[in-house]
């Protein structure tokens, strides 16, 4: 999206707004990118330049951004020769992803180049013989054929492809080049593409949609119309008429452009005065988004290894209970030996004796210790039954307490799919709380100094008037539970299969028909099994809800309940999602 038309709206607004400054800061927060801070007319503006290999950028930004504690070698080389400079000319090689900032620091001059080339972008300082002081990214021979990036070398510009500039070309080389790669089966938009110069993915496409909303049918007819276009846009790029536009594709992508776009007309668009400023939103919330997509991966993965040992550990203790099944055999075996101990043999290894207690006296065959008597081989297997047995026991208690871990953690993992960034804190806080993982004496001490701002359940008003709360992961659901409801309140979930908390406030129990169907629909929706046709959901009051025993958040008991089956719903019936829910 960063291509020549953006660089060139960044380069008029970045003339009008930094040219002459002087540099009074530097700093690199991170191995791809570097910030200067510019004063000029009482004012501190500062640039960002990335070589980041998917998010390489540059203009101006109104983030703040600290330097680690131990600067790379090239912010220190930048600092060296730039800080106090005046930055005197700004250039971009025409249809080129390059700008050139031109600084001069008393007789010495330097350039600073931005190549915006993808993975092969790079930010490297020259001296005014356009000798290369240091990159960002060092190219040695060895990683590049085509041309090599280390101090000392002379600086040449990055090899063109033989391509026509969008400004020289003329009307009928234009047309001839587009009708012979048609000739050959190539899209409209790849033939763009190939023929120009500085033309990217999406301006093709973009020039190929206006071309084809006035097409009949005629290719020579679509090309003209293609040509015509393509004059619009040079206009444009020499004129410096620009329109920064963000676009909400269908998809909930977000798409940016220096132009209006008429490829994305029908969906939701915001116009922004600078480009700068439109470029600033874009990736600030790009970075949110990838941090938080790492964190909940990272998170998702955690939950999943742990889910592993405790379906493991499940499976274990099913198997030592398969084998505690065995305590009443024991017991019969002890029973059989003592009723019948004038049958059994002195130094026998192993003896079949009728079952007593079976109506067809099938014969059992009992293994023996040939040291012992028969007393003695009887009081080993009642031994064997009294562990068994109390085996039994415990192994119950732990399988049942191995469950309710499982459905605690499937819980969290729930939750996650759907966090939002406070969400995501929450839930790394719960864990921490439960021991799932650990942090830092040092980072815990900071988040006591600046305590993060907690989210709140999601708040619905019914068809009849009456308030919805939702939570939205245990944390919440604990607090719509135990602090926000009453206990004559509807408490709802999901049957059996991790969920929301689903509150209906100051309804009278059972709440009116539309409204505990709304609210059942939400609890569906806020479930595991969101996208079934049908999910059953269980309601009854607050004052019959426990917490489960072992006080991790969000787990409960209830008893009392009824239930619906209820198709899932974010918005059912007339139920509008309003401003959060607010302490009670």
């Amino acid at each position: 999206m960063f291509d020549t038309l953006v660089i060139a709206a960044t380069l008029n607004e970045l003339e009008e707004k930094i040219a002459g400054a002087r540099i009074q800061k530097i700093v690199q927060p991170s191995p791809t990118e570097i910030v200067i801070s510019l004063y000029d007319n009482h004012r501190v503006k500062s640039l960002l330049i990335s070589a980041h290999p998917s998010l390489a950028r540059i203009h101006l930004t109104s983030h703040r951004y600290k330097q680690e504690n131990n600067p790379p070698n090239f912010c220190m080389l930048m600092r060296k020769h730039l800080e106090g400079a005046v930055l005197t000319r700004i250039q971009q090689p025409s249809w080129e992803r390059i700008i050139i900032l031109t600084f001069f620091r008393g007789q010495e001059e330097y350039q600073l180049v931005a190549e915006i080339m993808g993975r092969h972008s790079n930010i490297i300082l020259l001296n005014k013989e356009e000798k290369i002081l240091g990159a960002v990214k060092h190219v040695t021979s060895e990683m590049s054929r085509f041309r090599t990036v280390v101090p000392g070398k002379s600086y040449f510009p990055p090899p063109t492809p033989q391509k026509y500039f969008p400004d020289e070309v003329d009307r009928e080389t234009f047309k001839n080049q587009m009708l012979s790669c048609r000739e050959n089966q190539k899209p409209w938009e790849k033939s763009l593409i190939s023929v120009l110069q500085g033309i990217s993915p999406m301006v093709a496409t973009e020039l190929v949609h206006r071309a084809r909303e006035n097409y009949s049918s005629n290719t020579k007819e679509f090309v003209e119309l293609l040509w015509d276009e393509l004059q619009e846009v040079v206009g444009c790029y020499h004129r410096g008429i620009f329109t920064p536009c963000l676009y909400l594709t269908e998809k909930g992508n977000q798409v940016y452009s220096a132009l209006e776009l008429s490829t994305y007309r029908s969906q939701p668009c915001k116009r922004y005065s600078f480009v700068s400023e439109m470029l600033d939103h874009y990736y600030q919330n790009k970075y949110r988004q990838d941090n938080l997509k790492q964190k909940k991966e990272n998170l998702q993965a955690l939950l999943k290894k742990e889910l592993k040992r405790v379906y493991t550990k499940e499976k274990r203790q099913k198997e030592e209970w398969e084998k505690a099944q065995h305590a009443d055999t024991y017991r019969l075996y002890g029973e059989l030996i003592l009723s019948q101990m004038d049958q059994v043999p002195s130094g026998a290894q192993k003896v079949r004796l009728p079952n007593l207690y079976d109506t067809h006296y099938t014969p059992v065959e009992i293994n023996l210790d040939p040291r012992l008597p028969p007393p003695a081989n009887a009081e080993r297997y009642f031994n064997k039954y009294r562990r068994a047995q109390k085996s039994k026991d415990q192994i119950k208690i732990q399988m049942e307490r191995t469950r309710e871990e499982a459905i605690y953690l499937e819980s969290v993992l729930y939750s996650l799919e759907k966090a939002g960034l406070k969400e995501l804190e929450e839930i790394f806080e719960e864990l921490n709380k439960t021991g799932y993982i650990s942090s830092s004496p040092q980072k815990n001490k900071s988040k006591k100094r600046q305590p993060q701002q907690k989210s709140e359940p999601m708040a619905y008003t019914s068809s009849k008037g009456y308030q919805i709360l939702v939570g939205k992961n245990n944390t919440q659901n604990d607090e719509v539970t135990f602090r926000k409801a009453n206990r004559e309140d509807t408490w709802l979930h999901a049957q059996k299969i991790p969920g929301s908390h689903v509150i209906i406030k100051e309804a009278p129990y059972p709440p009116p028909h539309e409204t505990l169907l709304e609210a059942a629909a939400l609890a569906a929706y806020h479930s595991k099994n969101w996208e079934l046709p049908n999910v059953t959901v269980d309601y009854t009051q607050v004052k019959h809800v426990k917490r489960a025993p072992g006080g991790k958040p969000g787990m409960v008991f209830y008893k009392n309940f009824k239930s619906v089956t209820v198709t899932p719903d974010s918005n059912p019936a007339e139920a509008q999602l309003t401003t959060e829910a607010k302490s009670s």
